[in-house]
């Protein structure tokens, strides 16, 4: 259990650590490999250009030397999009395009060996992604296309082998949507699930790593807005600004929670308590919450989220959300001007998806603006909810 007081922006967040991470430099032209003799690899940071005059700086011309600022931008992604979920990963700086042409560079990766489920899939099977109950499937990491010619060739002609620079940049987005938060998933290895074939004529596979996780997702508590006492957050203060100490916003509880519960992470400001409770005095927002254990699920506008519970349980709900408050979460496909409100939600949620599920062993809710208030017209959202199975009293 935790209390926070927070000036500005609250985060209510359930988090894990990682434990230990390798470093890796490779010079200009040379192969940068990551690999993982237990689990698959997760990339943490990774660097593309200079920024210092001593790495990677044997047998080179000096003035290649010189420029200490040069950075690309978008390496992480580039290089997690194509080693995450891989128990080995080979890569070379033509992934990224050159930030910097005059400048010697390195490439410079941080990242960690995760225990994960590792699967292959064929070009035009299917693959099947399994947690026990109570679990649901977090994904490491996603590739769809070929890198090698050992995998996947039995039976294919040798021409449909031989391009191991194949890749899809989306795989990692296409999956997840498709798979996150499910506790069980089925996934279709082939060109129409990715958009457009990254390499025609060239016979491809889909590699994939995940974990099985029980969630913690938040769970709020008591919830005060505006002010009980003279000391907290006054530095800076004129004394009539903290003065009252009989200031307090009715509701802010059950506007916190609306918000708030069954999230992993969750951010917000003072703008979701509505009218201000006293004008002229600097209020606080003093939060108690705690992190269950919980069943996670997302689901994109227009798509079906299922709440199952074993024989003999029902559904507890903790909370559910339907509205937007990021611009990475179900964007795959959608219009740039259709994920920029990140202040969408719809404040019924709760009570909406509670009155269909909870009580019952199994419900299916579907995630699209007719089951709820309409919060945002032009925006295109997503539900996200979480519940405990519970046998009844």
């Amino acid at each position: 259990m935790l209390s926070s007081l927070l000036r500005s922006a609250l985060v209510l967040a359930a988090v894990c650590c990682l434990t230990y991470a390798e470093s890796v430099i490779t010079c200009g032209e040379k192969i940068q490999r990551l690999s993982c003799d237990q689990g698959v690899v997760s990339v943490l940071t990774v660097f593309y250009g200079r920024k210092n005059r001593q790495t990677c700086e044997e047998a080179i011309d000096k003035d290649k030397l010189e420029n200490t600022e040069c950075s690309k931008t978008g390496a992480f992604e580039a290089l997690a999009n194509r080693c995450n979920g891989k128990k080995v990963c080979e890569v070379d700086k033509e992934i990224f395009s050159d930030p910097c042409p005059e400048t010697y560079k390195y490439i410079q990766t941080t990242y960690t060996c995760l225990p994960a489920h590792h699967v292959v899939a064929c070009e035009d099977s299917e693959v099947k992604l399994s947690c026990d109950s109570g679990q649901t499937i977090a994904l490491i990491g996603a590739f769809y296309g070929r890198t090698d010619r050992t995998t996947c060739i039995y039976g294919v002609p040798d021409g449909q082998f031989n391009n191991i620079t194949c890749s899809t940049p989306t795989a990692n987005q296409v999956v997840t949507e498709r798979c996150k938060g499910k506790s069980n998933c089925n996934f279709h290895a082939k060109n129409s699930m990715f958009g457009d074939d990254p390499c025609k004529g060239t016979y491809k596979y889909l590699e994939l790593a995940y974990m099985c996780k029980y969630h913690r997702v938040v769970s709020v508590l008591p919830v005060a807005y505006g002010r009980t006492n003279r000391q907290t957050c006054s530095e800076g203060k004129p004394s009539g600004q903290v003065a009252n100490t009989a200031c307090s916003q009715s509701g802010a509880l059950e506007a916190l929670a609306n918000r708030c519960n069954g999230k992993i992470v969750c951010e917000v400001d003072k703008m979701i308590f509505g009218a201000d409770p006293c004008p002229d005095t600097h209020k606080y927002t003093q939060t108690t919450y705690k992190c269950l254990p919980a069943h996670h699920v997302f689901a994109c506008e227009l798509s079906t989220a299922e709440l199952i519970c074993d024989s003999g349980q029902t559904i507890a709900l903790i909370g559910a959300f339907y509205g937007r408050t990021d611009r990475t979460t179900c964007i795959y496909g959608v219009p740039d001007g259709k994920f920029k409100d990140i202040t969408c939600f719809t404040p019924t949620a709760n009570q909406t998806v509670a009155e269909r599920c909870h009580g019952k062993s199994s419900c299916t809710f579907h995630a699209k603006k007719s089951k709820f208030e309409e919060p945002c017209r032009e925006t295109s959202k997503y539900m996200e909810l979480a519940y405990k199975c519970e046998c009844p009293l």
